[in-house]
């Protein structure tokens, strides 16, 4: 334990001491040292691994490659995971996909009637019980290096680690959906499901991404373009969107609190306020630029699963855009926006000092458009109201 008991006179209140910290205290950076040199009384819950740089540099998102550095230390919640950490946790213990094996990592990805169908079904057609091993991170070793243990074609081992870590993904998505949901599920239907969001990967990652614009570009004539963003704290989320015509022009702009989220949820959040005040405009021709390649990747094809997390929220954005409406969304550099950004946290500062509490939306006066920036004089405007 990271806590002791000192005791002391009785005529002196006792405290608590960190004793990793020659101060007493607890910080972030003295606990994470602290499990580093497994100062901790036990097994040290996290140490150095060689693999964990192979990890990062594999061709994946960034989500996908922090689910994996999850597998690997099974931190998942699954029921045998949050038994072996509270005994007295006493949930349902069978999958709740199958119902017919331990709800774990393990039973999960291997030994699941939903897993087994899946690897039969996948382009490298295995007996998924014949990679289990007692250690999940032997798991991630393979998915690491393919070849040594399966096989694979040098070629190839792209495809697979991509199919490999999305299957999971969505095992885990689709687990969670029965867990929580009490939702039913067929295995050929997830089977399908994964191997056609393991091809929208592949071809993603084989189309070359257009260069992110370095400035601010006005849009074309008689079009509209609203730059969105986020910015999280400690307890809550704000979220801004700033509407301007092809003269760089500021016709609007809109801020919301929501409760705190992830990064990727709240710019999904940012992209369903800019839709939303597209359409108080009336908006028929729009352009939405954010700083976020999940999103703007999921606005242009929500078919493509680059975070399950947010896909509700980019789902009811979409059926928000009237029909006829002409559209495209881009991703650009933070400073291509800095508008968005300063009034995300001019929202956020404005709520931590109780100004406001829902959202907002003041139309402004035209501000002279700047070549190449967001208009400086734009954000002394925001930010002094």
């Amino acid at each position: 334990m990271g806590f002791n008991m000192l005791p002391i006179s009785q005529d002196v209140t006792s405290s608590y001491l960190w004793i990793p910290s020659c101060l007493g205290r607890f910080t972030t950076n003295s606990a994470y040292l602290a499990i580093l040199h497994n100062d901790f009384t036990g097994k040290a819950i996290l140490s150095p691994s060689p693999f964990w740089k192979d990890i990062w540099k594999l061709q994946l998102t960034d989500r996908l490659r922090l689910f994996l550095w999850k597998i690997a230390w099974d931190i998942l919640p699954t029921t045998v995971r949050l038994q072996s950490i509270i005994p007295d946790y006493r949930p349902g213990f069978l999958c709740p996909l199958c119902k017919s094996g331990p709800d774990s990592l393990r039973h999960l990805f291997f030994h699941c009637h939903f897993a087994r169908v899946v690897w039969r079904l996948s382009p490298w057609p295995l007996d998924s019980t014949t990679l289990d091993s007692s250690n999940l991170r032997d798991w991630i070793q393979i998915i690491l290096t393919p070849g040594a243990t399966l096989n694979i074609p040098i070629v190839d081992h792209h495809r697979f680690q991509v199919f490999a870590t999305v299957a999971c993904d969505l095992l885990w998505f689709h687990h969670n959906k029965a867990l929580h949901d009490k939702n039913f599920f067929d295995a050929r239907t997830v089977a399908n499901l994964i191997t056609s969001t393991f091809h929208q990967h592949c071809d993603a990652w084989l189309h070359q991404i257009d260069p992110v614009p370095e400035k601010w570009i006005r849009p074309p004539l008689h079009w509209f373009k609203i730059n969105f963003d986020t910015a999280i704290r400690d307890s809550f989320s704000s979220q801004a969107a700033i509407c301007r015509n092809h003269n760089g022009h500021l016709i609007k702009f809109a801020s919301q609190i929501q409760s705190k989220c992830s990064p990727n949820k709240g710019e999904a959040l940012a992209a369903q306020l800019a839709v939303s005040l597209a359409s108080s405009l009336h908006l028929n021709r729009f352009i939405l630029e954010g700083d976020s390649q999940v999103v703007i990747l999921t606005l242009q094809d929500p078919t493509i699963v680059q975070d399950w997390r947010i896909a509700d929220i980019i789902t009811h954005t979409l059926d928000c855009i009237s029909p006829g409406t002409t559209w495209s969304s881009r991703k650009v550099n933070k400073s291509t926006k800095f508008g968005a950004h300063y009034v995300a946290h001019w929202a956020a500062a404005r709520f931590n000092s109780s100004c406001i509490t829902t959202s907002s939306g003041f139309h402004l006066p035209h501000v002279p458009f700047v070549s190449g920036t967001d208009p400086t004089s734009t954000v002394a405007l925001l930010l002094n109201p």
